[in-house]
């Protein structure tokens, strides 16, 4: 039987996943790929410098958080986008 400590570990680890599922679902949809993967590069969906541009105001006003233009611009993928949303958001708190 797990102690307590393991079964709280496992929960946060269950919640952190569902959370990135999540925010990575409703990134697909800013970019108007509800279907997409993680590793669907963001050139592939189409996302160009100005789509980038619409992406930052969309993620902006969806999460709440505010995305420089240096950090934008490192993004190539819907993971690493959701994540770095994910960890914007755990900043803001």
């Amino acid at each position: 039987m797990a102690t307590l400590q393991e079964q709280l570990a496992a929960l946060a680890q269950e919640q952190s996943e569902d959370t990135e599922l999540s925010t990575l679902e409703r990134v697909a949809k800013l970019v108007d790929a509800a279907d997409a993967d993680a590793e669907d590069s963001l050139k592939g969906l189409g996302v160009d410098s100005l789509g980038l541009i619409a992406l930052v105001v969309r993620i902006e006003q969806e999460f709440g958080v505010r995305v420089g233009a240096q950090r934008a611009c490192q993004w190539e993928t819907l993971g690493s986008v959701a994540r770095d949303v994910e960890k914007l958001r755990k900043d803001k708190a």
